[in-house]
C-alpha cells in the first residue's frame, strides 16, 4: 500500500473516541488508549512520514455512548454518579453505523493526513490542536 512497496500510497483510518481529545476521568484507561491512538494518527500522519510512504494516516473520534458505561471495568462508579455521568451520556445523538460509514466516506476521500475528526450524531468536525510553539507564546505572555 505505500510507496516503500512500489504502490501509490493509501489512507488509514484509526478509530478512537472523543474520550480520547477530552477528558473522560471515570474511565482513565479508556481515555488514555484513545489519546495513544490520537497522538499515534497525528505523528504517522505528518508530513514527513506522508512525504515517504504516501500513507495518509486519519482518526475518527466517535462521541462517547452510554454503553461504554455499562461496559467499562468503572462500571460501578458509573452507577454511584449516574447523575454526572450516564444519564448526560444517554442525552446524545449516538453516530450510528449509517453515519460511521458516511463519515468514513468523507475522511478517504477528502481528510488531510495526520488530521483528527469528531464525530456526534451525523456532524463529522475536524479537531484541531495547537502546535507546541502557541504553548510557548503562551507562556511568555503569562511571563512565568
Amino acid at each position: 500500500m505505500g510507496k516503500r512497496s512500489g504502490a501509490n500510497g493509501g489512507v488509514v483510518i484509526n478509530k478512537a473516541s472523543t474520550a480520547g481529545v477530552e477528558s473522560f476521568p471515570l474511565a482513565p484507561t479508556f481515555a488514555a488508549t484513545k489519546h495513544a491512538i490520537v497522538s499515534l494518527t497525528r505523528n504517522l500522519g505528518s508530513p514527513r512520514h506522508y512525504s515517504h510512504t504516501g500513507l495518509r494516516v486519519v482518526a475518527l473520534c466517535p462521541g462517547v455512548s452510554a454503553d461504554v458505561c455499562k461496559v467499562s471495568p468503572y462500571s460501578q462508579q458509573f452507577i454511584k454518579y449516574k447523575k454526572e455521568t450516564v444519564l448526560p451520556l444517554e442525552c446524545l445523538r449516538e453516530p450510528g453505523v449509517e453515519n460511521i460509514g458516511k463519515a468514513v466516506v468523507q475522511l478517504v476521500c477528502f481528510a488531510p493526513s495526520g488530521t483528527i475528526w469528531t464525530l456526534e450524531g451525523s456532524v463529522l468536525s475536524r479537531i484541531d490542536i495547537p502546535p507546541s510553539k502557541s504553548y510557548l507564546k503562551l507562556k511568555k505572555s503569562f511571563k512565568m
